[in-house]
């Protein structure tokens, strides 16, 4: 039994907005609003998103290349966003994850807050600290390019 298998399946499991992987940026969100609103904002910025309203299709789908970003929605269906994050940092561990949440940052658990390679955005923020985020996550990625290789 893997990882993937103790995470629940979800109701639809992905939003259907008909983008297929790889995709730069996943969004892991439940509300299909939310993850259409996620989606058009990376489009905004000439970056292709996948929306998955649950993990487990997510990792099933991306087992082989991980997505460049994970938009991660602490408050999924179930209280699974911590299941989400650890079998995101288990299975793709430089990834950097946007915490796009809804929750006062400081009621998050100590792995999110002491990961270097997450941000937390709370939702009610507006759209420009959402692209800010996403911007750092890139900025992460070209960082960890430039890092010797040991």
């Amino acid at each position: 039994m893997g990882l993937i298998d103790l995470l629940p399946l979800g109701g639809d499991q992905r939003v259907p907005l008909g983008v297929e992987p790889p995709a730069d940026v996943v969004v892991l969100e439940d509300d299909p609003q939310v993850a259409a609103l996620a989606v058009e904002l990376c489009r905004e910025m000439g970056l292709q998103a996948a929306p998955f309203s649950a993990p487990a299709p997510f990792l099933a789908e991306y087992e082989l290349q991980p997505p460049r970003v994970v938009v991660l929605d602490w408050l999924l269906e179930r209280e699974i966003g911590s299941a989400a994050f650890m079998a995101v940092r288990h299975r793709f561990g430089d990834v950097p994850i946007v915490c796009w949440t809804g929750m006062e940052p400081a009621l998050l658990p100590d792995m999110v807050a002491d990961d270097a390679r997450t941000q937390v955005v709370d939702k009610a923020a507006g759209v420009a600290p959402f692209q800010d985020a996403i911007r750092w996550a890139l900025d992460e990625l070209g960082a960890a390019d430039r890092r010797p290789r040991p």
